[in-house]
């Protein structure tokens, strides 16, 4: 008898998950998700990127997936799961020696309903009590980087909007004062011109994250100008104090005498703290950063899931809301658009109408 290879049976396992997960959508119609977290800004447009979409959670809502799941992309969700389990397992024998235990998402799911009765569940990926009374403590969401664009933004010393919107969405509903978004990566991403715009300087905060090459210019040994010399991190440092910049031949504008250069990003953990005044989010990147306010607010997430349960309950010629704006967590506009990597990008702008975008996805996902 022959036996399928590891390779294949691996794959067949990854689309016995993708089925069963498409399965137990079917569980969930007409209930809107804590996972498709968005916001309304006060003028009702929505903001985010296209997974904060009112008219995603809509067609998610009602069972049409416009962007079916490749078995690629469960490889990345099976990363992500395995990144879970082992951070949690460590936060959980760390948090037992102050009496506590970390509730799983199991554990700790959230329901609430809207004014027009519809459900929003949300399953937070981690919750720390007290084990002798139950007492909640802090809320935990992960991330994981996966790439050096999802590190370069880390590397920025901010959290992404859409990640901050669904941990708002728990802390929110658990109740608690205080929600910690979390940033793991688990790799070595060898960077570039592009992302070192974006990368610490050497010694500023989140530095320690990366690996960098130490150069000087120094005189060709043959000839006029000058070379660029590798050089160790001491002699770096001894030369900063009297660092200087040199018109160097061919560079567009004066080098610096003494560079440090990104090479690499280390495996890290980022961790930024969150809070609610006055109905409005703030964060902290930890361990000791200032607080710093974004546009995010309770009452903008309310009204985002209002504004969906009336479309999911409403008659085919309901009226649609505009296209999410891309906004940063200050609120800034970023220079891509929302709906960039979405699947209706082409057909969205002229979609007016409920029974039109209903139509236009099952056209999608019936190629």
């Amino acid at each position: 008898m022959s036996y399928p290879t590891i390779l294949e049976l691996h794959a067949k396992g990854l689309q016995m998950a993708i089925d069963e997960h498409a399965e137990h959508e079917q569980l969930k119609l007409n209930t809107l998700r804590g996972g498709s977290s968005g916001m309304l800004s006060p003028d009702g447009t929505p903001l985010g990127p296209d997974a904060s979409c009112p008219r995603r959670a809509l067609l998610r809502a009602i069972g049409i997936n416009i962007k079916p799941t490749e078995v690629r992309d469960q490889i990345l969700f099976d990363g992500g799961l395995a990144n879970e389990i082992k951070f949690y397992e460590r936060v959980a024998a760390a948090w037992a020696e102050y009496g506590g235990e970390v509730l799983s998402e199991e554990e700790c799911p959230t329901t609430w309903y809207t004014s027009n009765g519809t459900k929003v569940t949300g399953r937070p990926d981690g919750v720390l009590v007290l084990t002798k009374d139950g007492t909640p403590v802090r809320g935990s969401e992960l991330k994981g980087v996966f790439s050096l664009w999802r590190a370069r933004d880390v590397m920025e010393g901010k959290p992404k909007f859409e990640h901050m919107l669904q941990s708002t969405h728990y802390m929110w509903q658990l109740g608690l004062a205080s929600y910690e978004l979390t940033y793991v990566s688990r790799s070595i991403y060898v960077t570039n011109d592009m992302a070192n715009r974006y990368m610490p300087q050497y010694g500023a905060k989140l530095s320690e994250n990366i690996n960098y090459y130490y150069y000087q210019w120094r005189p060709k040994k043959r000839g006029d100008g000058l070379t660029k010399a590798r050089i160790t991190e001491e002699e770096y440092l001894a030369g900063l104090p009297n660092n200087r910049k040199l018109d160097v031949p061919r560079s567009k504008w004066p080098e610096w005498e003494f560079q440090a250069v990104p090479a690499s990003i280390k495996p890290m953990c980022v961790s930024f703290d969150m809070r609610i005044v006055d109905g409005a989010v703030e964060y902290r990147q930890l361990p000791d950063s200032a607080w710093t306010k974004t546009v995010i607010t309770i009452d903008g997430i309310r009204q985002y899931y209002e504004a969906t349960a009336d479309l999911l309950v409403g008659p085919p010629g309901a009226k649609l809301p505009p296209e999410p704006t891309n906004v940063d967590v200050d609120g800034s506009r970023k220079n891509y658009g929302s709906c960039n990597y979405c699947p209706l990008a082409s057909k969205c702008p002229t979609i007016k109408t409920k029974q039109e975008l209903i139509k236009a996805a099952e056209e999608l996902a019936d190629k």
